[in-house]
Order: C-alpha cells, then structure tokens, then sequence
C-alpha cells in the first residue's frame, strides 16, 4: 500500500489482505471495540470485489439504501457512488493498523478508478424484488476526461421500470 496501485489486480490483492486482516484481527478488534461492524462499508467492499454476484442480506440492505437514497436523499447516493464510505473507513482502517496512507490520499482516485473497472462486472442483485424495489445495481464506467477529473455512471434496474443510468461527475480540489 505504499506505492500507487498499478492495476486492477493490485486493488484486489489489497482488499483480499484487508479483508483477511479484518478476520484475523477479529478478537483484537473486538477487544479495542473495532468488530466487523465498524467498518461495514469496508467489509462491504472486499467481499464485493471477489464476487461475481453480491445477492446475499448485505447486497439487500445496500439496495435498499440506494432505492431510498435515490428517492430521497440524492447526496447520499451519490457519496455511495463516489466510494466515500470506503475511503472514510479504509482511512480508519489504516491509522489503526498504522499502514501507510497514500492510498486514501494522493493515490485515491487511481484507486478508486481500478475498483470501479472491477465492480462493473459485479452487480449488486436481488432474486425476488417487490415493485418499486431496486433488482440491479451495477456500475457501467468511469471516464477520466482529464486529469484528475473523473466520471462514475451506473444503471439502476427497479423492478417494473426501466434501468436508470446515473452519473457523478467531480473535480479535483484545486481545479478552480
């Protein structure tokens, strides 16, 4: 984690050592109140980058949030979209694991550019969704239009409707 993740395999191997960290930490996490629950989001995404299909209660929960996010609360959304609950967590994680920070630092949009060329082949999925309720969540790209400045899309399937395509488009913070 030290230096700039190069690929897409290097995210993965960093989430698969952070996900395996996490469990075999459990009971020293547990002792210095950090259960798995602390960092949910985190957890979240190393199980979400090793499979194909995220259909099991957490990928619910999280479609449910997106249904009602989207509805409601579109800042929500839209920081689930841009990963910052991961890398508030993933920052977190690191300070108190003492690693070395560049990666929710300097390197953050190149990480972030890696994990979402491999989460567009893994979608979010409910098996028997009601009306109304989100069957698909999947991320279909994200362009670099110019340096450092970046576009995340993805298609939302309710079930009953049409597929949504959304986006977010952000700078980085010294481009005004």
């Amino acid at each position: 984690m030290s230096h700039p993740p190069a690929n897409e395999a290097e995210v993965v191997y960093v989430m698969v050592e952070i996900r395996k960290m996490l469990e075999r930490q459990k009971r020293k996490l547990e002792k210095a109140n950090w259960r798995k629950e602390y960092f949910p989001s985190l957890s979240f995404y190393c199980d979400w980058i090793v499979h194909v299909f995220m259909d099991r209660k957490k990928a619910r929960e999280i479609l449910v949030d997106i249904g009602k996010n989207l509805k409601s609360n579109e800042k929500k959304f839209f920081h689930f979209l841009l990963f910052e609950d991961l890398k508030n967590e993933l920052s977190k994680f690191i300070t108190l694991f003492r690693l070395p920070s560049n990666i929710v630092k300097r390197d953050w949009n190149r990480f972030r550019k890696h994990l979402t060329s491999i989460l567009k082949d893994c979608p979010l999925t409910v098996d028997k969704p009601t009306i109304g309720q989100i069957r698909e969540f999947r991320l279909v790209s994200s362009v670099r239009l110019k340096k450092g400045d970046t576009s995340i899309f993805c298609r939302v399937s309710f079930e009953g409707e049409n597929p949504r395509y959304l986006g977010v488009y952000f700078f980085p913070r010294n481009s005004f």
